[in-house]
Order: C-alpha cells, then sequence, then structure tokens
C-alpha cells in the first residue's frame, strides 16, 4: 500500500534507514538546516507496493455471440458508447476489462482496436472468438504468429503464451461438448465424440475478403451479424456443397486478429487471441465444412473460447498482482495516488495517465528525493513529463491532457 502524500522532501537515504517508517509523515530537520522543500508540490510521496489503479487488459471479439458468453462471466460496471462501438467496463476474474466487439473483417478490427487504445491505458489484449482450422471442432487455438495476405507477420507476446500454456494444463479448465443444432431442429442436441483442448502455438491467418472495404453490421440483427450483444436470434444457413482444400492451412483462419496484432505491436501493447474452431476436423455430423459447419458450431466454439480466455485472464492478473515471487517492493520514493488529480481537478479521479507518463513523474520524485538535489536534472524532468502528459490525449481526455501539462511544466520552473 501506499502512504499518504506526504507534504515534505523526504531524503530517500534516511527513508531506507528508517525501519519505523511506515508510520511517519516527514523527516526531522536539524536545528542548522533550513525546513526541507516542498515534496514535488504534494505529488510525490512514500511508496511501498503501489496504489496505481489494477493493471486492465482489453478483451475484444468480433461478433455478438463471441462477445456474449464473456459479458456472462463478466461484472459490467459501466457501458461506453464510442462512436457506433459500444465498450463494457468492469471485471472479468476479479481482473479489470475492457470488453467490446471489434466489428466483421480487418478494416473494423484495426479501427475499434486503435480506438480502444486511444481510450484505455491496457496492459495487454485477447481476441476471443472463433476460427476455421485443420483442428478439432470445439478445441481452442492459441498461435504464436498471426500473418496477413501481403505476408506481413506479427508474434504474439511470449510471456502471454507462456501463461497460455499454464492454461492448457489445468484441468480445471472445462469446455463445452454439445451444443444445439439449429440447422436441423432447434431442439436438437449435437455432441463431440472427444473433449476439446487448448493448443498453443502454430500460425494463425487473418484475410480480407471485403477488399479494404469495413463490413458494416446490422442494428438489431442476430448473434452473428448484429451490432452489439442482446437477446437476439440465432444465426442459421443451409449450404451444400464440400469445403475447398488446403494446402499448408494455418492453425487458425480468421479475418480479423491480424489487424488487431498489428495496431498492438505498432503501440506495444502485449497481445494473444484464443480462437475456437467452429469449422474443422471431428465434426459428429460431418457436414461439408464452411460456411455449414460454422452456423452449427460457433456458439460452442465461443463458449470455448470464452472460458479459455476467463481462466487465461485470471491467471494473468494474478502474476501481476503478485509482481516478483509474490514479495512486496522495497520502499522507495515516487508518484503520489490519484497525482493526475492533485495537479489539477481537470483530471478525474477515472483518468489515469499512461504508463509513461507515470514513469517521468516517478522519476522527477526520485530526483526530489536524492540527498544533493540537482534543479536542472529535476526542471529537465517536469518538462518532459508535461510533455509525455501532453501528448496523452487518448487515455486523459484533451482537457485533463492539457492542465496536467501545464501543472507538471509549472513545476519545472523558469
Amino acid at each position: 500500500m501506499m502512504s499518504c502524500p506526504t507534504p515534505l522532501r523526504l531524503r530517500l537515504a534516511a527513508v531506507l534507514a528508517a525501519a519505523s517508517l511506515a508510520g511517519s509523515t516527514a523527516a526531522e530537520a536539524s536545528p542548522a538546516e533550513s525546513p526541507p522543500a516542498p515534496f514535488g508540490d504534494g505529488l510525490c510521496a512514500i511508496t511501498q507496493g503501489t496504489c496505481d489503479a489494477p493493471p486492465m487488459i482489453a478483451v475484444l471479439s468480433a461478433f455478438p455471440a463471441e462477445l456474449a458468453p464473456l459479458v456472462e462471466r463478466a461484472t459490467v460496471r459501466e457501458t461506453v458508447r464510442v462512436g457506433d462501438r459500444v465498450l463494457r467496463v468492469g471485471t472479468l476474474g476479479d481482473v479489470p476489462v475492457v470488453l467490446g466487439l471489434l466489428g466483421i473483417g480487418l478494416v473494423n478490427a484495426a479501427n475499434t482496436t486503435k480506438l480502444v487504445l486511444d481510450r484505455f491505458d491496457v496492459d495487454a489484449l485477447v481476441v476471443s472468438g472463433v476460427a476455421g482450422s485443420p483442428q478439432r471442432i470445439g478445441d481452442v487455438t492459441a498461435p504464436d504468429t498471426w500473418v496477413e495476405d501481403d505476408g506481413a507477420s506479427h508474434p504474439a507476446d511470449p510471456a502471454l503464451l507462456a501463461i497460455a500454456r499454464e492454461v492448457a494444463a489445468d484441468p480445471s479448465v472445462t469446455f463445452e461438448k454439445c451444443t444445439p443444432y439449429p440447422l436441423a431442429n432447434p431442439d436438437q442436441t449435437v455432441c463431440l465424440g472427444f473433449d476439446p483442448q487448448l493448443v498453443v502455438g502454430g500460425t494463425g491467418q487473418s484475410s480480407d475478403p471485403y477488399h479494404g472495404q469495413p463490413f458494416a453490421c446490422v442494428p438489431g440483427g442476430n448473434d452473428v451479424f448484429g451490432c452489439d450483444v442482446a437477446t437476439g436470434t440465432t444465426a442459421s444457413v443451409r449450404v451444400v456443397g464440400s469445403p475447398s482444400a488446403a494446402i499448408d492451412e494455418p492453425e487458425a483462419s480468421d479475418m480479423e486478429t491480424a489487424a488487431v496484432a498489428r495496431e498492438t505491436q505498432a503501440r506495444g501493447v502485449s497481445f494473444i487471441a484464443f480462437r475456437a474452431v467452429s469449422d474443422g476436423a471431428g465434426d459428429p455430423l460431418n457436414l461439408p465444412g464452411f460456411p455449414t459447419q460454422f452456423f452449427a458450431y460457433y456458439r460452442l466454439a465461443a463458449d470455448n473460447a470464452a472460458a479459455v480466455t476467463t481462466a487465461f485472464v485470471t491467471r494473468w492478473g494474478e502474476g501481476r498482482k503478485l509482481g516478483h515471487a509474490g514479495k512486496p517492493r522495497p520502499l522507495e520514493v515516487g508518484a503520489s495516488c490519484d497525482w493526475e488529480r492533485l495537479a489539477t481537478p481537470a483530471c478525474s479521479v477515472r483518468r489515469h495517465a499512461p504508463g509513461p507518463v507515470s514513469a517521468a513523474v516517478d522519476r522527477c520524485c526520485r530526483l526530489l528525493a536524492e540527498t544533493d538535489v540537482d534543479s536542472a536534472a529535476v526542471s529537465s524532468a517536469w518538462q518532459h513529463a508535461a510533455r509525455l502528459a501532453g501528448a496523452a490525449h487518448g487515455p486523459l481526455g484533451r482537457t485533463c491532457a492539457t492542465d496536467l501539462s501545464a501543472a507538471l511544466l509549472e513545476r519545472a520552473g523558469p
């Protein structure tokens, strides 16, 4: 936990030497010394652990049926409409999340990913959905690389893949085996003849059948082509014929994930995708592939992807809370809790600066806590923090970012 913001500059050497610091608020000045200068004007404090907002993860799906089982598992605290996108903020497995629909196709996926990353300070992004695959129907794939039609390649984050492998080895993760079969009779159920599993590794591929154009959702539509999670109807289609043979078929084939990977890679945000097989091997009905298999099994696949995603997010959150081997951080100087709000009332309690901005303020605080304060270095550090804050219009909002930048620049002095 973090102590209350201290109004006086505390020398770091004294902080680390004082065993009983947890209950103190200032270092005593000797009679021969002048009172210490203000310690970051209240923006800095002595920290142990962190009181920052818990790390947030974004979980995105392409169409309503993919997102619905995640919404069912989540606790949604706020619903935000940004443009034509509905985003749900809450927790999944006790981890703060933002849930949303990408929309179908690469263009929609890229645009929505940009929107989410512009407005939320997320530590990682997960795609949860369905795909075609040579794996068995109901299996969940987590490719380590995603490629586009032009050959561009986007790797998943190795640390996230390691967590996915832990989930794959966890026997408590349950997979659906049975699903209603609406293509024949809404009351008929079909069951797989095997236990689905999570397969980590391999290559995924995303294609653009819409030739660079966004695919429009249908307001009030069904759970495939609709625009939001609702109690709408199940999509259905009847198709006859056989699927074409594939050469070097990827582990997962879809129309969104590579675009998400491209955008997260450009922002330096960790990424992974869980795509459950809706059309693939092991079909007990021997249906003729896509799209017939898809419309028969997409709900089962979406449920399995959501189960894996929920287990993954929970495990990811546990790791982030524990930090290094679960040991608390040593006492150190850093930014105060809600330092943004303390700097300017234009930043509400829900506005948290991106990591690089907070890290820059942390550095200012550490410089102020040194035994011999380098005023020029402190001024330069505040100026750097101000520049970063001024550019953070997306996560902070224009007014908060502008006023926060001015407040930090003021601390740099003339």
